[in-house]
């Protein structure tokens, strides 16, 4: 089985990114600059499998036409905590009151409900619990 990366990407933790080294090792790694591209290999068959975050994998599993991929999701590391979402920004643009003002308004929206009415016009509750989409 040959799998796909995104070229220069943190997958996720250190295990996992160690586990990648292993297959990139056995030559078992096909990189790709984009996550399209990993799901048109895909669906080529030119790979049987990729590494990516749950909401990537549902955004472009319903938005690329003529997709025709049967998959199944599958927790390589189990015993650790899924990825974290962040929002990064720019030193060059956002000095460190900018910085706290916008961990403030993130905060206030998760505190308030907010986060989880936007992502739930994307994913089920079962999905924002299962994937921990959505900080407790």
């Amino acid at each position: 089985m040959q799998f796909g990366v995104i070229r220069s990407f943190k997958h996720g933790s250190d295990k996992l990114d160690l586990f990648i080294e292993e297959l990139r090792k056995k030559n078992r790694i096909e990189e790709s600059t984009n996550q399209k591209q990993i799901f048109l290999k895909l669906n080529k068959n030119y790979i049987q499998g990729f590494f990516t975050l749950f909401p990537v994998y549902k955004k472009y599993i319903n938005e690329i036409d003529g997709l025709s991929i049967n998959s199944k999701i599958i927790d390589v590391i189990p015993e650790e905590n899924p990825a974290e979402f962040s929002i990064v920004l720019s030193k060059k643009v956002f000095n460190d009151e900018e910085f706290k003002k916008w961990k403030s308004i993130v905060q206030s929206i998760i505190k308030d409900g907010s986060l989880k009415k936007i992502f739930l016009k994307y994913f089920t509750n079962a999905e924002i619990d299962k994937y921990h989409l959505v900080p407790k």
